[in-house]
C-alpha cells in the first residue's frame, strides 16, 4: 500500500498487493505509515487496488462496525410527533367514514418519509355483532378498515392500530375519521394519533 506515497509515485509496482499484516503487533511506526498511506489514497483514489477494496468491504461486513446514524447519508433524524388528545365523548351512526362533532385529531405538516402510524382511542358499540371503527385519512384519501382500530363490544376498550405508510406530498396530513357498521351507535373518546418517521425517501 505504500504505492500511494509521494516517494513511490511513478515507480513500477509488482502488480500484487498484499493486504495481510506481516505481524499481529502494531507499532507507532505502523500507525504513522497507515495514516500517510490513507491520506495519499484519499488524494489518489483511482490508485486504490481492487484487492484492497474487496478486503475493506469484507472487513466491514464481517466485523459489524457501529456507524453513528448521523453519519449515514440522507438521514435527517427520527421524528416522533403526537396529535392533541381529543377527550370529548362523541358518537356516530354513519356507516361511511366521516368526522365527529369535534373533527380529528389531525397531524399536519408531516415531512416526506416512511412512517409508522399509531391510532388509539377509547370506544364502544351499542349493538352486539357490530363494530366501531377509527380510521385514518392520509392526505385526504379515504380511510380503510384494514388500517383502523376496531371494537365489537358495548363495554369501552382502548384499541390501538399501528400501520406503515409512505408520505410524499411535501406537507402531509393524517386525520382521524370514524364509522359504525350496521348503523349502531358508536362512541369514541380519548382519541389520538402518533407518527414516527423511521426512514427518509
Amino acid at each position: 500500500m505504500s504505492m500511494f506515497l509521494p516517494e513511490q509515485q511513478g515507480q513500477p509496482q509488482s502488480g500484487v498487493v498484499s493486504v495481510t499484516p506481516s505481524s499481529p503487533e502494531t507499532t507507532s511506526e505502523d500507525i504513522a505509515l497507515m495514516q500517510r498511506v490513507f491520506a495519499a489514497a484519499a488524494r489518489n483514489p483511482n490508485l486504490i487496488p481492487a484487492d484492497f477494496m474487496a478486503y475493506v468491504f469484507d472487513f466491514i461486513q464481517t466485523q459489524r462496525l457501529e456507524v453513528p446514524i448521523g453519519q449515514v447519508f440522507g438521514f435527517a433524524g427520527f421524528t416522533f410527533v403526537a396529535s392533541p388528545l381529543v377527550s370529548t365523548s362523541e358518537t356516530t351512526v354513519a356507516t361511511a367514514y366521516s368526522d365527529l362533532a369535534t373533527v380529528g385529531p389531525t397531524l399536519d405538516g408531516l415531512g416526506d418519509g416512511r412512517y409508522a402510524i399509531f391510532l388509539t382511542n377509547l370506544s364502544a358499540i351499542v349493538s352486539a355483532g357490530q363494530q366501531a371503527y377509527m380510521g385514518a385519512s392520509v392526505n385526504g384519501a379515504p380511510a380503510s378498515d384494514s388500517f383502523a382500530t376496531e371494537v365489537w363490544s358495548s363495554s369501552f376498550s382502548t384499541p390501538t392500530r399501528p400501520f406503515l405508510t409512505t408520505l410524499s406530498g411535501g406537507a402531509n396530513s393524517i386525520k382521524a375519521v370514524y364509522r359504525s357498521s350496521g348503523g349502531s351507535t358508536a362512541t369514541f373518546k380519548n382519541r389520538q394519533i402518533f407518527a414516527v418517521r423511521y426512514a427518509n425517501l
